[in-house]
């Protein structure tokens, strides 16, 4: 191999939990594996990888379902080079939600997070509120972000109350589109990959909701398809919503444009647990992975004593779709239920490696 190569030999891992964030960025920004890429053990199958490699100033992004083997990248036509990339360990990353905080400011809860194992961040601040984040906000993130090391994995996208792609009133929908576009360039600015948004919620999922719903997304698709955001379509409360408009979106748009989020505490709630399962595994792009009793969104970790969820089915679903970005929790914390921040989150990393487990065992 080429001394020019060697330079940019990475690894990345199938094992449980490993992976190596510095030199290999593990993403979903592809469907298609280019023709330079080449696999050293055909027919084994396996695990799910997006990676992007950096070769002569160049950043190829490579796609393909494999198992743990090593892979052979061949180099672009003219450099008469070899690239590897092997099996080899590092440190887990874990991915939680903004929600997760806990008392101090965004820099302590940042700082807080990665001394207790945490590496990425789901960004929902704000999602919830009726203006814009600023430029100056955005900074001070990016700030934070990077002193706390820190990296956010994907954004939740914007819902204030009454402002949906699929409200009834037209101005109402044009401002909802400006939210959306505006989260999707927060989510390029921090770095992520894709952005939630629900499925239409706490409405009938009538012809004309589904078919504003719709054109809502064609409405943002260029944004999104110009900063390489997918927008991943979570469900939620109401197992018709969840049906109608997953399976119409999907078949609507390709999956480099709308993928899936899957909160399973939702699922739970809505009782759609298993629709989903069975039906959208290839679009999955974020998780929000948490627990309740069916009864309330309480957000507790996965695992919980107290939960419903069925973390067998649900490692399963994960282990055997495309997924493969850090696992990621979306929970929240209630001092006079878990004690101190501290507790809740080593308790929350603890989970997130049991998790991660169970999600490689369905790998191999």
């Amino acid at each position: 191999m080429g001394q020019s190569c060697q330079r940019v030999v990475s690894t990345i891992s199938r094992a449980p939990g490993l992976h190596n964030f510095s030199e290999l960025c593990v993403l979903q920004k592809s469907a298609s594996r280019p023709p330079w890429v080449q696999r050293k053990r055909p027919g084994i199958r396996g695990t799910s990888w997006r990676a992007r490699v950096k070769h002569a100033g160049e950043s190829f992004v490579l796609t393909k379902r494999v198992a743990v083997l090593s892979i052979s990248l061949l180099a672009p036509p003219g450099t008469g080079d070899t690239l590897s990339i092997m099996h080899t360990p590092s440190a887990l990353p874990v991915s939680i939600s903004d929600k997760g905080f806990g008392p101090g400011t965004p820099l302590d809860n940042l700082k807080r997070l990665r001394a207790h194992g945490f590496t990425h961040l789901h960004f929902a601040h704000k999602w919830t509120f009726p203006d814009l984040l600023s430029d100056d906000e955005l900074a001070r993130w990016r700030e934070d972000l990077a002193e706390s090391g820190i990296s956010v994995l994907d954004v939740h996208g914007c819902h204030p109350k009454g402002i949906q792609l699929w409200s009834g009133d037209a101005a109402t929908r044009e401002r909802a589109q400006e939210f959306f576009c505006h989260r999707l360039r927060v989510t390029h600015a921090l770095g992520g990959d894709a952005m939630v948004y629900h499925v239409p919620c706490h409405v009938e999922p009538t012809p004309e909701v589904l078919g504003w719903f719709i054109e809502g997304l064609r409405e943002v698709e260029p944004t999104a398809r110009e900063l390489g955001i997918n927008v991943a379509l979570e469900n939620h409360y109401y197992a018709e919503n969840d049906r109608r408009a997953l399976s119409l979106a999907f078949e609507t748009f390709d999956a480099d444009f709308i993928g899936f989020t899957f909160d399973p505490g939702h699922a739970l709630i809505s009782g759609n647990t298993q629709w989903l399962l069975e039906h959208c595994a290839p679009r999955l792009r974020i998780l929000h992975l948490n627990d309740n009793d069916t009864q309330s969104d309480h957000h507790w970790n996965p695992l919980d004593p107290s939960g419903k969820a069925d973390w067998t089915a649900i490692t399963a679903f994960i282990g055997e779709s495309p997924y493969c970005k850090p696992l990621q929790l979306e929970v929240c914390w209630k001092e006079e239920r878990h004690g101190p921040h501290e507790v809740f989150l080593s308790e929350a990393f603890a989970i997130a490696k049991q998790l991660q487990a169970k999600v490689e065992a369905n790998r191999q």
